[in-house]
């Protein structure tokens, strides 16, 4: 009786540990590494790749889109994501110039009609259109509302 008793106690003085271990996800032609709390469910049309995580009032995207075949000015391209946001009902509240590892972005954050969050860190380079998108529901838990800003402020460029 002692023994469960101390093992009660015992269990109640450790911390609980998060329900989610993040871990590093490269891309398959190593540009970008980000951190994830599960292996997103990869995606492809035409010159098209998508990386998606759903975790029901949160989402997180990794996309590589190749503009290979046209001529794309990067500046260009990076304010069309921008303008791109506040279409379909979406309100933008920021859009910042951001550096990722020597490569420029932009950060755009929007609500939609139902109230839900929405960042866009977005990146144009070798031909590429880079997005790390988050959605989070306004009815998302205490324990998830942080996965956002975790997967955003992860992401990196291998080259």
């Amino acid at each position: 009786m002692r023994a469960i008793l101390a093992t009660c106690i015992l269990l109640l003085a450790i911390p609980a540990q998060a329900d989610t271990a993040w871990t590093t996800f490269v891309d398959p032609s190593r540009t970008f590494s980000v951190s994830v709390p599960q292996r997103p469910v990869a995606s492809s049309e035409d010159k098209s790749l998508s990386y998606m995580i759903d975790l029901g009032p949160v989402a997180l995207l990794m996309k590589d889109d190749d503009f290979g075949d046209k001529r794309i000015d990067p500046t260009a391209a990076l304010n069309a994501a921008a303008t791109g946001m506040g279409s379909e009902g979406r309100t933008v509240i920021s859009t910042k110039t951001i550096f990722v590892d020597g490569h420029e972005g932009r950060d755009i954050v929007a609500t939609d009609s139902d109230g839900a969050t929405l960042e866009d860190c977005v990146f144009f380079f070798g031909d590429h259109l880079y997005q790390f998108m988050t959605v989070r529901m306004k009815e998302a838990s205490s324990d998830t509302v942080t996965y956002p800003a975790t997967f955003s402020a992860s992401v990196h460029f291998l080259r």
